[in-house]
């Protein structure tokens, strides 16, 4: 670890499974989900590692100490209420594949989402190891997206039928917005009142027309059920948000937190949500494909966009997977900081 000082807000690097099998041998698999013990040591261990190999992108080094992790299946959440065959890589995350089209118009939202796996689990787990280790960590299930959980369960079909079969597109819209609010009454009945971030990755797959027509209704509601249980709301769009977009998501009235993905117009987006706490997501991709020349640029484009406003960006380079050069990261470390 350094002494160097950030210029951002804050700069995180975030390893993806796969990272920490090739490079070190280790096992996540179902081990990792379904035994929080096994999940807890293991996220001790990646910490080790972190401060002894990557200590130079380390602003602060974190407490080398067994802490209970809470459960999250991911993008296979969804995916294992409703019955897709789902599995636990030893070297990835948890994962799904899409159910057989002829179920979809079964598809049900539960009357009590806590009572269903996998929500029942992560509660379950959450509560024991509360009890084991005087831990305080709430019960609370993480928000899913709209587009993204059709997606996930139906594959591109959503896609196609929001042209084609607009009926069916929207029973499927219709569903998945009716787990993220099932989520969100759960999480407000246990006394939650964090944030709400729903997830809008697929949403790069649509065009802004598209967004406004179709998905823009569910993240205003969502918003508004937000709003009535006291808590904040936020959107993760790890895709473009440029133009059109950054217009149409201004028609939702206050955001909490917004996540923005590479190449976005940073500068926009904080003249238009001031009131937000922004991420930028620096892509990994571009870190293992690009010069470190070109890197620093990126880099130094997003100080340019942020102007006086950089101290109060966060900057995150996520889902980074084996194949990525460290130095390539720290390249972009170096630029961010003083």
């Amino acid at each position: 670890m350094n002494k160097r000082k950030l210029k951002v807000k804050d700069l995180t690097f975030s390893f993806l499974p796969g990272w920490w099998a090739r490079h070190f041998g280790l096992k996540f698999g179902r081990s990792y989900y379904m035994d929080p013990e096994y999940r807890m040591k293991l996220s001790t261990e990646i910490i080790k590692l972190t401060i002894e190999n990557y200590g130079s992108l380390l602003v602060k080094e974190p407490e080398i100490r067994d802490v209970p992790v809470k459960l999250d299946f991911g993008n296979a959440t969804t995916g294992a209420y409703v019955g897709c065959d789902y599995e636990f890589p030893d070297d990835d995350a948890a994962r799904n594949r899409h159910l057989d089209p002829d179920k979809l118009g079964s598809l049900k939202v539960p009357d009590r989402i806590e009572n269903c796996f996998p929500y029942n689990e992560i509660i379950s787990q959450t509560n024991n190891m509360n009890r084991k280790y005087s831990y305080n960590e709430m019960p609370s299930i993480l928000p899913r997206g709209i587009l993204n959980e059709a997606f996930l369960v139906a594959g591109d079909s959503v896609l196609s039928d929001m042209y084609e079969n607009p009926d069916e597109a929207r029973r499927l819209l219709d569903f998945s917005y009716g787990l993220l609010g099932k989520t969100v009454e759960y999480n407000a009945g246990i006394g939650y009142r964090g944030l709400v971030r729903v997830l809008n990755c697929m949403v790069e797959l649509v065009s802004p027309d598209m967004y406004k027509e179709w998905l823009l209704p569910y993240d205003m509601k969502i918003y508004d059920l937000s709003v009535k249980h006291g808590m904040t709301f936020g959107i993760h769009h790890c895709g473009h948000f440029n133009g059109k977009m950054i217009d149409n998501y201004r028609q939702i009235p206050k955001f909490a937190y917004l996540q923005i993905g590479f190449d976005s117009d940073l500068e926009k987006t904080i003249r238009m949500f001031p009131e937000a706490e922004i991420h930028y997501i620096f892509d990994p991709v571009y870190c293992q494909k690009e010069s470190k020349k070109n890197i620093a640029g990126k880099a130094e484009d997003i100080l340019k966009q942020a102007g006086d406003s950089a101290g109060k960006i966060s900057v995150g380079v996520g889902a980074i997977d084996y194949g990525v050069a460290p130095e390539n990261l720290q390249v972009i470390f170096d630029v961010l900081t003083e």
